[in-house]
């Protein structure tokens, strides 16, 4: 591990000084890229316009004459967190800008069984399911569905796709297409997860509704109390916390904090073990959101969506301890698929770039965790790949470093070797994949040798960013406070702090956690580094978070240890 530490723009550190905020914050900010405060405002009220958004303003069109009319709707949604928070956002909020319950359908489709996004198949399930279906809605899917798309357009339904992943010159011939990353977007965020993107389509309904009189005699509607959805989606997705991220988790966690969350998400932070009145965006990413995950993972994503859409607290309750149930499942299979990963390993390579491996019985939902674990520990770009229901093909998921372009990676293999791959999708840092089971070792090769050719050598290098060294009277409260009044997370990560501290004692706690007592200068701390169950020496440079420990109403400092750099 190489400790870097950050340095960051002069010109901006001094001008956020200027502006009266505390140094040390200004010196994290300014190392984050934030240039003046005005990046920092959370008011929804400087939320972009959603016509900026393409395509958002012609959905919302379609939707205002569907609400108008009255026209049945079923929304394809995705299996993960984001897709069934898009689909909880797009059912709360139709219902809410119409100011009654809509003829609204959903379907999820099963990643056993039919694989990514809308496909024809899925298209004869919406019909079959609801004959009279006018208008088919994709949240978080449908930018690479061409096949579904003609098919459903030839079944004579309107189409809108709200999508956020990455798309290729050759757009779907739907409707409408709504995703900030297609050609000609010039949204000012290319990083907004589905359920952003789906709660931009509402907003842009709620003006022509506005401009078209629905709302003359009554009160309109506010969408801000979908928001706590928003957050869980947009923080579960892993995109980037760019400012207009920021300000949707920053709002959600606002909501949830005080009392004015989905009565499911309630339910599922209460069998997590989360008081939802402290929860944080880190609670949402590690708590919330592998629960609902699990869903789709191990049984239907459908149920977790039903647990985000209904409003029956028992009905909830119920769903929120299936969901617990199916993810201590989902643990104990990724710690199967984990053990069996570890005995591929135990004769790598050390000078590989790549980590590309396949098991007959692994589970297909588990195997991106999987992915993403080892990615983590030998900080390579990894695939773990599946078989699927047909003998003939396996499914892959890949999670990437910094770097390196986890999507581009495999189109360009997709057009260095046509034909292994079948179809693709994901971003920069994650993707996914299906490949002809014959030509695996083929893929393998042509994936190492790509890295090989894109990944800078430093990039390999796994590395740990210190913000700064923090004195002694900046050991304190007031700025864990402030650390914490932020929204931290992918892109806009919490701050690292280093100092070099004598070890005045230290115990091991539940066989798993190394718990100590730290002194600097002439004043002592608690720290604790979680899942580190070895004693250290006596003298140590640690990089650690600032935390703020409640015990008996008396607030302590609490150092959280992400690494520690034993002196001689």
């Amino acid at each position: 591990m190489h400790i870097q530490h950050h340095n960051p723009c002069s010109v901006a550190l001094n001008k956020l000084i200027q502006q009266g905020i505390n140094p040390i914050m200004a010196k994290i900010y300014a190392i984050r890229g934030i240039k003046q405060l005005d990046e920092l405002n959370t008011n929804l009220s400087n939320l972009p316009h959603p016509y900026t958004l393409l395509g958002a303003k012609e959905a919302g069109e379609i939707l205002y004459n569907a609400i108008k009319n009255n026209s049945d709707i079923t929304i394809v949604a995705d299996y993960d967190c984001d897709g069934a928070t898009s689909c909880a956002v797009a059912i709360r909020g139709l219902n809410l800008l119409a100011q009654k319950k809509l003829n609204i359908n959903f379907i999820v489709p099963n990643r056993f069984i039919h694989g990514y996004g809308l496909t024809p198949e899925i298209v004869d399930l919406v019909i079959e399911q609801n004959p009279q279906t006018k208008i088919l809605i994709t949240v978080d899917n449908g930018i690479s569905s061409f096949e579904g798309v003609e098919y459903a357009k030839a079944k004579g339904l309107i189409v809108i796709i709200t999508d956020h992943h990455l798309s290729s010159k050759e757009l779907p011939k739907a409707d409408v297409i709504v995703n900030p990353n297609q050609p000609n977007c010039g949204f000012i965020s290319k990083n907004i997860a589905g359920v952003g993107v789906i709660f931009y389509v509402l907003m842009a309904a709620r003006i022509i509704l506005r401009e078209n009189n629905y709302y003359k005699n009554t009160q309109e509607p506010k969408l801000n109390t979908l928001l706590d959805l928003v957050a869980l989606g947009t923080v579960a997705d892993v995109v980037k916390l760019d400012s207009l991220n920021r300000c949707f988790v920053h709002n959600g966690l606002q909501r949830i904090k005080n009392s004015q969350l989905q009565v499911g998400l309630l339910n599922i932070a209460q069998v997590a073990g989360k008081n939802y009145q402290d929860m944080q965006s880190l609670d949402l990413g590690f708590a919330i959101a592998p629960r609902v995950n699990a869903a789709g993972r191990i049984d239907d994503m459908s149920i977790g969506i039903t647990c985000l859409i209904s409003d029956d607290f028992n009905k909830t309750q119920n769903i929120a301890q299936t969901l617990n149930t199916l993810n201590s499942q989902r643990k104990s299979i990724e710690s199967s698929i984990k053990e069996q990963v570890n005995i591929q390993l135990e004769n790598f390579d050390a000078d590989k770039f790549t980590i590309c491996l396949f098991g007959k019985e692994w589970h297909q939902g588990v195997i991106g965790i999987v992915a993403s674990r080892f990615k983590d520990k030998y900080h390579l770009p990894t695939l773990i790949f599946a078989q699927d229901e047909d003998e003939n093909f396996i499914k892959g998921s890949g999670r990437s470093i910094s770097g390196f372009h986890m999507r581009d990676a495999i189109d360009a293999i997709s057009k260095k070797s046509p034909h292994i791959i079948t179809k693709f999708g994901g971003h920069s840092m994650a993707a996914g994949l299906s490949i002809h089971k014959k030509y695996f070792e083929e893929f393998c090769a042509d994936f190492e040798e790509y890295a090989q050719q894109n990944i800078c050598i430093n990039d390999l290098k796994k590395q740990i960013f210190v913000d700064a060294e923090l004195d002694i009277k900046e050991h304190c409260i007031e700025l864990a406070e402030l650390v914490q009044t932020q929204v931290w997370g992918q892109g806009f990560q919490s701050p690292l702090f280093g100092n070099y501290f004598q070890i005045l004692d230290q115990k091991i706690l539940k066989d798993q956690h190394l718990k100590l007592k730290v002194k600097l200068e002439n004043k002592t701390f608690d720290a604790i580094w979680f899942f580190h169950n070895e004693y250290i020496t006596q003298y140590a440079y640690i990089v650690y978070e600032l935390n703020i420990n409640i015990w008996q109403n008396q607030k302590n400092l609490q150092l959280m240890i992400k690494y520690i750099k034993i002196s001689n």
